[in-house]
């Protein structure tokens, strides 16, 4: 459970993902936000929302089944009112899906990224994709990978693009992109805001372990 103003009134609400017991994947999940004033705003996290497979949709689950998801990982202050819930609904081999939650019209509904409902922030030897913010936003989604060629061997991409928070949407204000050497793109990237651990710079409250590091 984490706990921070997701309705806008000022006050920390209580934010948890619930589970009913031996249901079906479709419906097995569910995120739950407890008010400060008493209200109660509820989700469920099914296939539309969570990175499940085929053959779990219809089966029934137990929630260690999914490893370190779904959990809430973070509340972040990205702009507009109330605050954003960072659910983690997906995992891949050097990924973690991230997906962003708020309060609108009495209900809790998925914030995308352009046209995206998840990011995910990886590390690879090769690629890096990470997201930056700061409180009240912007949110970043910055991208380093080699781009070598016969010619050029050692030249590497930086891209940035900048995101702001437009009701139930990050819509894209700003992208940049510059080729070089290693040094060069990484040191453009810590200048866009990338840090060891993904969205530290909007974070009000946070899950204690490192994810979405770079």
């Amino acid at each position: 459970m984490l706990r921070g103003d997701v309705d806008g009134d000022g006050r920390p609400d209580s934010v948890t993902v619930r589970w009913a017991r031996w249901a079906d994947g479709r419906c097995a999940f569910y995120l739950r936000v407890s008010t400060a004033s008493g209200g109660v705003y509820s989700r469920a996290l099914g296939p539309w929302t969570l990175e499940i497979s085929k053959l779990d949709v219809n089966a029934r689950v137990r929630p260690d089944e999914f490893g370190v998801f779904p959990t809430v990982e973070a509340i972040v202050d990205l702009g507009g009112r109330g605050n954003l819930v960072v659910l983690s609904v997906g995992q891949g081999a050097a990924s973690l899906g991230l997906s962003f939650f708020g309060i609108a019209h009495g209900r809790l509904h998925i914030v995308r990224v352009g046209r995206a409902k998840t990011v995910w922030p990886s590390a690879t030897v090769m690629d890096i994709t990470a997201f930056s913010c700061s409180r009240g936003g912007p949110l970043r989604e910055i991208g380093l990978g080699i781009v070598a060629t016969r010619k050029h061997p050692y030249r590497w991409n930086f891209s940035s693009t900048t995101y702001r928070r437009r009701g139930s949407r990050f819509v894209a204000v700003a992208h940049r992109g510059l080729n070089g050497s290693h040094a060069r793109v990484f040191a453009a990237a810590k200048r866009a805001g990338m840090r060891n651990s993904t969205l530290t710079g909007c974070s009000l409250a946070r899950q204690p372990r490192n994810w979405g590091g770079v």
